[in-house]
């Protein structure tokens, strides 16, 4: 039997994707690998929300996160190459808007706003090999309980730029 490999992502979030074994040998096993590794396939998660669940405009994909009116709450999120080859896809995240303010991050704190929200190329992604960044989502104190904004965070891989992931983080003021 053939194990994918396990690793552990953000350490600091003590987050553990396992991507299991495997079964080999039948054409049912072979149809479900090939399936998990499509050619250049970006992943976007947030902590686990979202790992190998593949869509383009992230509706089934959807992570609430509530925060009172005038604070604000760091979300951690990674982009996967789920692919065979390696890859350098483009990452893109939403702006902020009205009462919702938002800033990015990369792995290494250095500010990639203005680089996510217009299409961010971060680097080559290896088979499994992911990127992590950070968004640090804050509500102006005139916010109004239950308001909510969308940030759509969507990668494309730039050798089929056809095959997407997206996931939205939704966040509401409590």
């Amino acid at each position: 039997m053939n194990k994918r490999i396990s690793k552990v992502l953000v350490p600091a979030l003590a987050t553990v994707v396992a991507l299991g074994a495997l079964a080999g040998g039948t054409p049912a096993a072979a149809a479900r690998s090939t399936r998990l590794v499509a050619c250049c396939q970006p992943d976007v998660r947030v902590s686990t929300f979202g790992d190998n669940i593949y869509g383009t405009d992230g509706t089934n994909q959807v992570k609430v996160v509530k925060i009172a009116a005038g604070k604000s709450q760091i979300v951690h999120f990674q982009v996967e190459n789920d692919g065979a080859p390696q890859d350098q896809p483009t990452v893109q995240a939403g702006a902020g808007a009205g009462v919702f303010h938002v800033t990015y991050t990369n792995e290494f704190d250095v500010n990639v706003t203005s680089d996510m929200e217009s299409g961010y190329v971060p680097g080559t992604y290896y088979p499994t090999a992911w990127f992590g960044f950070r968004m640090n989502i804050k509500i102006a104190k005139s916010a109004k309980h239950g308001k909510h904004h969308d940030f759509l965070i969507n990668a494309s891989s730039g050798a089929t730029p056809s095959l997407v992931d997206a996931v939205i983080v939704r966040a509401t003021v409590k």
